[in-house]
């Protein structure tokens, strides 16, 4: 697994590209648990998914959001993108800040709030824990 920069992966037809929101409101974050059937199964999650043709990162990470959760968010900086390879193909992951358009109330079911305090006891895979322990130890000045 590999930590990039926004430019160091080009895109191919191998390339799956996945837009991911990190929302932040009060200090806590929305997180979800990845379902039965999907690869990572159990694990949790931050809402995302796969970048539609004709689509920004963040226009994806946004709609993604709102459909997993029905949370609106405005997207802000890139926090990390990491590289790597699932099967037989490459995923690029990209990790945006985000924060909630209005108070933002209760997710849909599977995702819930989680203070900063106890993301440590998430189980995130692999490729979310470079972010997840930035926001841990408090650097996330980017959050916004």
């Amino acid at each position: 697994m590999a930590h990039l920069s926004p430019r160091t992966i080009q895109p191919s037809a191998e390339t799956e590209r996945i837009a991911i929101a990190v929302v932040c409101w009060n200090e806590h974050f929305l997180v979800g648990k990845r379902p039965d059937g999907v690869p990572f199964a159990g694990f949790s999650e931050f809402p995302g998914g796969r970048v539609e043709p004709g689509e920004t990162w963040e226009e994806a990470a946004r709609r993604e959001t709102l459909e997993e959760t029905n949370i609106g968010v405005e997207v802000g900086a890139l926090l990390g993108a990491v590289a790597m390879r699932h099967e037989n193909r490459v995923l690029e992951l990209r990790f945006f800040a985000a924060r909630p358009v209005l108070s933002p109330g209760t997710p849909r079911e599977s995702f819930r709030w989680i203070p900063r305090a106890t993301l440590r006891a998430e189980d995130f895979p692999p490729a979310n824990r470079r972010v997840v322990e930035r926001i841990i130890d408090g650097d996330d000045s980017q959050i916004v």
